[in-house]
C-alpha cells in the first residue's frame, strides 16, 4: 500500500484500517480513529462541525493545519442500490487514486485542495473509505457561485465564467482528463483576485502528456451540459456576454 506514495505521505494501520496521511496530519488522523473508529464519524461528532452538502453530507472541522473537510466515499447511480457505500477490492482503492491524481494534477499546475488524510476500512471483498482535504475559506462550487441564492453578478460573474474557461483550457494543455467535469466539481475562491479556481473529485482523473482533441471536446461538452442544467434549475439564462467571457478564456487564456 505504501509503495510509490507521494513523498509527503506516510502509511499506518489502526486495527484493520489502512491510514494514509501527510506527515503533519498523521497524529491527528490516528487520534481521530482511536476516538471514533472512522475519520467520518470523528468529524460528524465534533462540536461546531459545519455540514457541507454534496452526494452526502461532509463535515468541515478543525484539522491538523487549519480547517479541513471530511467526506465519506459514496456511490452514485444505480450501483448504489446494490452496494451502498461499499467498493470492491479491484485494483488500487479509489481514495488512493484520488490522492495520486491530486498530487500529479498539482504538479502540472492545476490547483486542487490538498489531501490531508484518507482511511480505508476493509470489509471482506469490499472496503469503505473516508478522505480529509484542506478547506478553502471563501470558496464555493461553480453551481453555487453562478446559480445559487447568493450568485455572483456583474463583473464578478463574468470573471467566474472566464476562470472556468481558463481551467478547461489548462486541463487540455497539461494533459488532465476529468471524467465528470461539472459545475459541482469546480471550486471558486472569490476572496482572491484574480479568482482562484480549483478542481475537485479527482479519483477518476487520467493524465497524459497532452489530451487529444476528442478528450478536450468531451470535457467541454460535459461542462456546458452541466451549466445548462443548473441555469434551467435556477430559472436563469446564460447570457451572450457570459458565453463570450468563457469562450475567450477557453480559446486564449491560461492559468499562468
Amino acid at each position: 500500500m505504501g509503495t510509490g506514495l507521494p513523498a509527503p505521505y506516510a502509511v499506518a494501520t489502526h486495527g484493520k484500517t489502512i491510514l494514509v496521511a501527510r506527515r503533519e496530519a498523521l497524529d491527528w488522523a490516528q487520534s481521530a480513529l482511536e476516538r471514533a473508529g472512522t475519520l467520518y464519524a470523528y468529524a460528524a461528532g465534533r462540536e461546531g462541525a459545519r455540514v457541507l452538502q454534496g452526494r452526502g453530507p461532509a463535515y468541515c472541522i478543525d484539522g491538523p493545519t487549519g480547517a479541513c473537510v471530511v467526506r465519506h466515499y459514496r456511490r452514485g447511480g444505480e450501483v448504489a442500490r446494490w452496494l451502498g457505500d461499499r467498493y470492491l477490492h479491484a485494483g488500487e482503492p479509489r481514495p488512493l487514486r484520488e490522492l495520486r491524481a491530486s498530487e500529479e494534477v498539482r504538479r502540472r499546475g492545476i490547483d486542487t485542495p490538498v489531501v490531508l488524510a484518507l482511511a480505508i476500512y476493509p470489509a471482506g471483498a469490499f472496503y469503505r473509505a473516508d478522505i480529509a482535504t484542506a478547506f478553502v475559506p471563501g470558496a464555493h462550487d461553480m453551481a453555487a457561485a453562478l446559480f445559487g441564492p447568493r450568485s455572483l453578478e456583474g463583473a464578478d460573474r463574468l470573471a467566474a465564467w472566464a476562470a472556468a474557461g481558463s481551467l478547461l483550457r489548462a486541463l487540455g494543455e497539461r494533459g488532465v482528463a476529468h471524467a465528470d467535469l461539472n459545475l459541482k466539481n469546480v471550486l471558486l475562491d472569490t476572496s482572491e483576485r484574480p479568482f482562484r479556481v480549483m478542481l475537485l473529485d479527482l479519483d477518476r482523473c487520467r493524465v497524459a502528456p497532452r489530451l487529444t482533441a476528442l478528450a478536450r471536446l468531451g470535457m467541454l461538452r460535459r461542462f456546458r451540459r452541466s451549466a445548462a442544467k443548473w441555469a434551467k434549475m435556477a430559472g436563469r439564462t446564460i447570457t451572450d456576454e457570459e458565453r463570450r467571457a468563457f469562450e475567450r478564456a477557453y480559446r486564449g487564456g491560461t492559468l499562468g
